[in-house]
């Protein structure tokens, strides 16, 4: 899959985010994948990206709205 992966925090000029292709997450129990369109990002996390916001882990992807598919064969 591919992700905006924030590895350490830099000044937005400086693109801290870097377009990186990851191994497709496997769903646990009680979990779904969802196939993802579009993602925005929120201004807390351009403060994490700025280094002014410690991430939770890292590296880290940020995301925060996501346009996303909800497979058919999913169950509520």
């Amino acid at each position: 899959m591919r992700a905006m992966l924030l590895r350490h925090p830099e000044p937005i000029d400086e693109r801290p985010l870097e377009l990186v292709e990851l191994p497709q997450p496997h769903p646990g129990p009680g979990e779904i994948l969802i196939a993802v369109s579009a993602c925005g990002v929120c201004h807390t996390d351009l403060h994490v990206c700025e280094g002014e916001l410690p991430p939770q882990q890292s590296p880290v992807v940020p995301a925060i709205r996501l346009w996303a598919a909800w497979p058919s064969s999913a169950r509520a």
